[in-house]
């Protein structure tokens, strides 16, 4: 469970703990375990220290250059998190025209497939709550780093065996700010249903309160997610 008022900030190294080979032939490739538009993710063995981790798998040439280097800066933003309720990234690599991104392997998966199979009348207020609590940690993480997420769903809510719950799938997250200055977002992306009224073509300096145009796209998809749940 996330501790309350969790300040932790981006780092700039990892520990060893964290940090697995960057040598495909150190893992190997199992079943997969989740499917995306234009990734897989996999159960995997790392091979050095009989650890298991799951990769995901991202066709590289379904995407412009101007996509991967969003690829690759999402990667480094996952890679330096340092917070209990974001998902780490051990490693990550290219091979072929393939890139894979190492991370902890997460048996009790998304809160989605959670939900889907053994609560296929949704979650108790209390489950709700407890799940919602630690997303918003992670959240509220990002945001005070100047990142954003975009995609918030029970989907990309994922639950460890203890009841952890980690905000994964970066893959359309984004950086509030950009060269030193407030960006402008007009991209709309994520998942319409979760879409947020202030999700696209806000230029975040113009606010009166910016606070409140960074948190209130996510407090909102938040919101939705509770709906999800239910």
């Amino acid at each position: 469970m996330a501790r309350e008022g969790s300040t932790s900030s981006l780092g700039t190294s990892l520990s060893s703990e964290h940090v697995l080979s960057n040598n495909a032939e150190d893992y190997e490739v199992r079943n997969p375990i989740g499917y995306g538009s234009s990734a897989v993710v996999y159960n995997a063995l790392y091979k050095p220290t009989n650890k298991r981790v799951a990769i995901k798998m991202i066709d590289l040439d379904m995407f412009e250059r101007n996509q991967i280097d969003e690829l690759r800066r999402e990667t480094a933003l996952m890679a330096l998190s340092k917070h209990p309720n974001v998902l780490r990234v051990y490693g990550s690599f290219v091979k072929g025209s393939k890139l894979y991104i190492v991370t902890p392997y997460l048996s009790g998966g998304s809160c989605l497939d959670i939900m889907k199979n053994a609560f296929p009348d949704g979650f108790d207020e209390i489950s709700i709550a407890t799940i919602m609590r630690q997303a918003l940690e992670g959240i509220l993480y990002l945001h005070r780093n100047g990142h954003i997420h975009r995609d918030v769903k029970a989907g990309n809510l994922l639950m460890d065996e203890d009841g952890q719950v980690l905000l994964a799938d970066f893959g359309v997250s984004s950086s509030l700010v950009e060269n030193g200055e407030k960006g402008v977002r007009k991209t709309f992306v994520g998942t319409p249903c979760w879409m947020a009224p202030v999700g696209s073509g806000w230029k975040i300096g113009e606010a009166r309160d910016l606070q409140k145009v960074e948190v209130g796209g996510e407090k909102t998809k938040s919101g939705c997610c509770v709906m999800e749940y239910a």
